[in-house]
């Protein structure tokens, strides 16, 4: 195996460190663990976890400053990725519970694009497959770097306490209830975004803020939060430094560009993309993986987010507080290092991550497909749900990509499922 060049001083990390955030700020969950080389080549880890950081759950200093070395190393070197949870289990999942492999495809893409800008599937060579028929929209307002946007806010999903400045006590985000519109106020806006008929019939807001429900909440009134306000704060990079974010409330921004489109308008987006289709199925496929993707990064970034906040509104605005120690750069990216990889066991139960959002990504599309009318027989049982987390969460931790890949779509054959475009069929397909 080749050795890990781990930098010795404080201010060789540092500045590794700012390579990587200078491209990813504290926002990436379950990040791109499956990186494609550049020209072509056989897939690669992105940041698989050094030598000092074994077993998994060590978290030394030494192992922290590993993390970062790799992470910036994979950033300059690869010719961009993907996340094996993002997209290929949701592909999975979503066929699992009743979904088309078409819908299925398009659930995951959009998944995927939230953090990414756009996506376009690749084979196992890192070539791009489909000649652009499968490659989404542009939705750069909602990718995770974009701190004007509000697009961070839709990635580190802080709750809400009636407005204090303080963490809700009690609050559990590795189980997060995204129908409690009181308390997370942003998944419950997207959540009924994703749900309603267009993306103009409800809506979806920076940071999911509303103006005040009849309920009293602030995810579920009838319009977003005055356009304009402020929505200000800190998110956490490592000792003292922080960056600001400075958003405005009102629509989503859903794509950050000369001609700007906002949450209304994702629909009219969507049937631009690769598939050319404006059929109110395929609008709606796009919107819930936008959902998914933060229901899923709410539970990845739980640990900082449960003692963060979105306070107010005040007189000058509201205001989200992402700077405690566990919002860290490197605590936050070596969390992201166990969420694939590793043996889930080896874990503390909080960073257990991975196991939990593959419960809750499967109830909530076995809700979704419910209302959309294709729910499988059986796919609700605890049985179906238990045996295809166990069976997937097995396939993540294979330490290497291709052999993850591999393990994943094994799952999928094993059920009979339609393969992700550029993976190889099945033996019995």
């Amino acid at each position: 195996m080749r050795r890990l060049l781990v930098p010795t001083s404080t201010t060789t990390a540092l500045t590794l460190a700012a390579a990587v955030l200078a491209q990813s700020p504290d926002a990436d969950a379950f990040f791109e663990d499956v990186c494609y080389v550049p020209g072509g080549g056989p897939l690669a880890s992105c940041s698989p976890l050094p030598e000092v950081c074994r077993p998994a759950g060590t978290d030394s200093a030494a192992c922290k400053i590993a993390i970062i070395a790799v992470t910036a190393r994979r950033r300059n070197s690869s010719d961009g990725g993907r996340s094996s949870v993002h997209t290929d289990v949701t592909y999975l999942l979503a066929q699992a519970v009743g979904f088309s492999a078409t819908d299925a495809y398009w659930i995951a893409a959009y998944d995927e694009a939230t953090d990414l800008g756009s996506f376009t599937p690749r084979d196992n060579h890192s070539m791009a497959v489909g000649d652009g028929t499968l490659t989404t929209a542009n939705v750069s307002g909602l990718v995770r770097t974009d701190r004007t946007s509000g697009g961070s806010l839709l990635h580190v999903i802080a709750p809400y306490n009636h407005g204090l400045d303080a963490p809700v006590p009690g609050i559990d985000g590795l189980h997060p209830d995204p129908t409690d519109a009181a308390t997370e106020v942003t998944l419950a806006n997207f959540r009924a975004w994703a749900l309603a008929a267009s993306s103009a019939a409800k809506p979806a807001c920076t940071a999911g803020l509303t103006i005040r429900s009849a309920a009293g909440d602030y995810a579920t009134g009838a319009a977003c939060y005055a356009t304009g306000t402020a929505i200000h704060g800190s998110v956490s990079l490592f000792g003292p430094l922080d960056l600001p974010i400075n958003a405005l409330a009102g629509p989503q921004l859903v794509q950050d560009s000369a001609t700007p489109i906002y949450a209304p308008d994702f629909d009219a987006l969507v049937a631009t993309d690769g598939a050319h289709d404006a059929s109110a199925a395929h609008a709606a496929d796009a919107r819930l993986g936008v959902y998914l993707h933060m229901l899923a990064d709410r539970i990845s970034h739980h640990v900082c987010e449960d003692v963060s906040v979105i306070s107010g509104p005040t007189a000058s605005g509201f205001s989200v507080n992402l700077t405690r120690p566990e919002c860290a750069q490197p605590i936050h990216l070596l969390r992201h290092a166990w969420e694939t990889g590793v043996d889930f066991a080896q874990l503390a139960p909080q960073d257990r991550t991975t196991l939990a959002m593959l419960s809750s990504v499967y109830q909530e599309l076995v809700a979704f497909a419910r209302v959309r009318g294709v729910l499988r027989s059986g796919a609700d049982s605890p049985a179906a749900q238990a045996t295809y987390t166990a069976q997937l969460a097995a396939a993540l931790e294979k330490f290497t990509a291709p052999d993850r890949v591999a393990a994943l779509d094994a799952v999928g054959c094993a059920h009979g499922l339609t393969p992700l475009p550029g993976q190889p069929a099945g033996p019995a397909q």
